[in-house]
């Protein structure tokens, strides 16, 4: 566990307010505010954002510190006004100087930016994230209530090996560019914009992959012009086609074409063999009349399957259908 540095606040009573001061236990003064003893008793606060112990802070909470190392640093000020008979009233803002994450392998660093908000949504304005693998801007206001609507814009490059750090078991490569706005609800989002991957690379668990290229574009309620190509499992991998986003949003399709794929890898280890491999080809079309997995239909044909096990090869005599019902998959027997 993360030990937090102790926090000494002071209270001082005088002239119908009381003011209050923060210092942490090695002398640094951290927060002053005042509250007035009258009507609602509002309270204005103000916070040193270099104060912060922020690696402290962000490594109390397991999924950071079990991710990574780096060490935290920020300047700037915050300001919280809120009456303390009515706390729905919070509004809140911040004049941030930098917040910057130092890793053993390189530094990411976000430039000056502005916060605001109160209970319903927060507003982000001139965020501007940089370091050696990723560089991106980030605008807008993020509801927190779900009637409140979303106006966030954001561009950029990231090196996907920045998302290894999601997890100590993948490999990453390549690289990614993006523009997308989003707008709606929380919970009726809407997305417009694009996204492409060109030459990804990677590995998790078992499986591993090479020349991925994805080019998506976001309209609105659906994702089109999903094109897909990469190599996995000793084959080639093709998708193609668009998918809705909202159940509202018009239906959508996927066409597969898979060649020369070795499903051992997909294996648990205790059926794998030095000398087994299960290589198939097979193609076909999945409908998704709405979003989510659930009511999704399709047809294909496994066009050839040969199984071998030391000298020992069984093959396909001709094409065999495989059909999805209701997010289902069904093969009929050889």
């Amino acid at each position: 566990d993360q030990e937090l540095p102790g926090l000494v606040v002071s209270l001082v009573a005088s002239d119908g307010h009381v003011l209050v001061d923060g210092t942490l236990e090695g002398g640094e003064a951290l927060l002053t505010g005042e509250v007035r003893l009258e009507g609602d008793y509002p309270l204005h606060a103000e916070l040193d954002l270099g104060a912060l112990p922020l690696t402290d802070l962000i490594h109390s909470v397991a999924y950071f510190s079990e991710r990574e190392n780096a060490l935290w640093s920020a300047a700037g000020t915050a300001e919280v006004d809120v009456s303390l008979v009515a706390l729905g009233s919070l509004t809140y803002g911040a004049n941030v100087g930098f917040v910057e994450a130092s890793f053993p392998d390189g530094t990411i660093r976000a430039s000056p930016f502005e916060i605001s908000g109160g209970m319903d949504q927060l507003s982000l304005t001139g965020l501007d994230v940089s370091g050696e693998q990723l560089r991106f801007t980030l605008d807008g206001e993020i509801p927190f209530a779900s009637g409140e609507s979303m106006d966030v814009d954001s561009q950029g490059t990231v090196d996907l090996e920045v998302l290894e750090r999601l997890d100590p078991g993948l490999r990453m490569g390549g690289r990614a560019e993006f523009n997308l706005s989003l707008g709606g609800s929380r919970s009726e989002p809407t997305a417009t914009g694009s996204l492409r991957v060109q030459d990804g690379r990677g590995s998790y668990r078992d499986l591993e992959w090479s020349s991925l290229n994805l080019d998506v574009v976001a309209d609105d309620d659906s994702l089109t012009g999903i094109q897909l190509t990469a190599e996995a499992l000793n084959g080639t991998v093709s998708v193609s086609g668009e998918l809705p986003l909202r159940p509202q949003a018009p239906g959508g399709f996927l066409a597969l074409e898979v060649r020369d794929i070795d499903l051992t890898g997909l294996l648990p280890p205790e059926h794998r063999q030095p000398d087994l491999s299960v290589i198939t080809s097979t193609s076909g079309r999945i409908e998704a009349p709405t979003a989510g997995l659930e009511k999704i239909t399709g047809a294909g044909v496994i066009e050839s399957l040969a199984i071998r096990a030391g000298e020992a090869v069984v093959e396909s005599t001709g094409e065999v259908p495989w059909r999805v019902e209701n997010g289902e998959i069904s093969i009929p027997e050889f």
